[in-house]
C-alpha cells in the first residue's frame, strides 16, 4: 500500500476518536482506584476510631469529619473533572465561547443585537487663518447649528 493510497484525514479522525476513548477510559480508572482507596482508609480510619478505648472527643469527632469530608470532596472534585470532559459539556463551553466571541466581535464593531449598524457621524476640521482648528459642516442643518454655537455669547463680550 503506497501513502497516495491512504487517507490522512480519515486515519487522522480515526486516532482522536481511538485517543478521546484511550483517555475516557483512563480517567474512569483512575475515578475507580480514587473511590476505591477513599472509601477504604474513611472506613479504616473510622473503624479504628471507634473500636479503640480511647473517648470519643469532640476532637476526634471533628479531626474524623475533615477527613471524611475532605475525601467525599475530592470525589465530588474528581466527578466535576470527568464531567467537563464529557461531549455535552464541552459542546456547552464550545457555545458559550462562540457567543462571548460574537458579543466581543459585535462590541468592536459597534452593532448592538436590537439596533441595524449605525455609521459614525463624519466631521470635516480645518485650519483657520489664526491657526484654530474649526469644525465644517457636512450638510444644512450641521451649518446652522454650528453656526449658533460658534457665536460670542453677550456674557463674553
Amino acid at each position: 500500500m503506497s501513502l497516495d493510497q491512504v487517507n490522512l484525514r480519515e486515519l487522522r479522525r480515526t486516532m482522536q476518536v481511538e485517543l478521546e476513548r484511550e483517555k475516557k477510559q483512563a480517567r474512569f480508572g483512575m475515578f475507580f482506584g480514587h473511590f476505591v482507596v477513599s472509601v477504604v482508609f474513611s472506613t479504616v480510619a473510622w473503624a479504628v476510631l471507634l473500636s479503640s478505648n480511647a473517648p470519643l472527643t469532640e476532637d476526634t469527632f471533628g479531626m474524623m469529619m475533615l477527613v471524611t469530608i475532605g475525601s467525599l470532596m475530592g470525589l465530588f472534585f474528581h466527578i466535576m473533572s470527568l464531567s467537563i470532559g464529557s461531549r455535552r459539556w464541552q459542546q456547552k463551553m464550545r457555545e458559550r465561547a462562540m457567543a462571548r466571541a460574537l458579543d466581543i466581535e459585535m462590541q468592536r464593531l459597534g452593532v448592538d443585537d436590537d439596533l441595524p449598524l449605525v455609521t459614525k457621524r463624519k466631521r470635516l476640521l480645518s485650519l483657520t487663518d489664526d491657526g484654530e482648528l474649526v469644525e465644517e459642516p457636512l450638510d444644512a442643518d450641521d451649518a446652522a447649528e454650528r453656526a449658533d454655537m460658534q457665536r460670542p455669547s453677550s456674557d463674553a463680550l
